[in-house]
Parts: C-alpha cells; structure tokens; sequence
C-alpha cells in the first residue's frame, strides 16, 4: 500500500468466503513495499468447504481505473477430507 497498489481478493466461491488481511512493512518511508498476508477461516470446520477453491487476487490501486500496470494471480485451494 506505500506505493498506491494493494492486493485484494476479487473472486472466490460462496463457500470459501473472503479472508482477512494482514500488511507488514517491509520498511521506513513511502515506498518501501511490505508483505500481504491473507487468512482464511471457517466457523463450521473444514469439512463444510471439502472440494477446489478457486481464488484470484488484483494487484492494483484501489482508487481509479484499471491501468496496464494492474496483475492478477489466480490459484486453486483443494480441502480433502
């Protein structure tokens, strides 16, 4: 976020659901960068979200228009029984 991007959860299932997040900078002054950590937690256990879990993330401003220097990632949480 000392730059202006952030990465944010845009697109995961209903069953998943949407983590919380934790920034750690990575050091003094704008600019710095830092590490985003995302966690995700269930209140009825993991046997409620058994099955692929397909998340993406966008590495953008949170504020204006898409730009070419937006990214995504995306990724697959498999939960076996």
């Amino acid at each position: 976020p000392t730059t202006g991007y952030q990465w944010k959860v845009i697109s995961t299932d209903r069953t998943f659901g949407y983590p919380t997040e934790k920034f750690s900078p990575g050091g003094p002054g704008v600019g710095s960068g830092g590490t985003s950590q995302f966690v995700w937690k269930t209140k009825n256990g993991f046997l409620s979200m058994v099955g692929k879990h397909q998340v993406t993330l966008e590495y953008a401003r949170p504020f204006g228009a898409r730009t070419p220097d937006t990214k995504t990632f995306s990724f697959t949480v498999d939960v076996v029984k």
